[in-house]
């Protein structure tokens, strides 16, 4: 489970109601509707395993010579899908911008690129693909 920015400011807006009536009854309703709210948002998050992630195979490439990696990304639920992915080179491989933002309807697919500028002799290898589904309220992702 990861929490979003959004929680530590939701918390925030519940002073508001704590000025209001300072109670300690207050706050702790306010805390309890924001981990409802929270628990709620990430058991509605779709799993991540309902994007299928395939990876072109890059080939050889000369040391200081740009080249990008191409990534295919499928959904294949029926739901629509809000996620961060991650494609994760070895650090000598000298990926920039490896991280995409990516809202797919339901079997829908994107193609990401992720520029690459080789520091080093050698075969280029991918460490893999980490994937984050955001839910619905966007306050936490499987």
């Amino acid at each position: 489970m990861a929490l979003s920015g959004r929680v530590p400011l939701l918390l925030l807006l519940g002073l508001v109601p704590v000025v209001l009536r300072p109670t300690t009854g207050t706050v702790w309703l306010w805390v309890l509707a924001v981990l409802v709210l929270t628990a709620a948002d990430w058991l509605l998050a779709p799993r991540p395993d309902v994007l299928t992630c395939t990876r072109r195979p890059i080939g050889t490439v000369r040391l200081g010579t740009p080249t990008e990696s191409t990534l295919l990304v499928v959904n294949t639920s029926r739901r629509r899908v809000r996620a961060r992915v991650r494609d994760a080179w070895q650090p000598t491989a000298g990926a920039a911008g490896n991280r995409h933002a990516v809202r797919l309807a339901a079997d829908d697919r994107v193609v990401l690129r992720t520029p690459l500028l080789p520091r080093r002799r050698g075969d280029l290898r991918a460490v893999g693909v980490t994937l984050r589904v955001s839910g619905p309220l966007g306050l936490a992702a499987r």
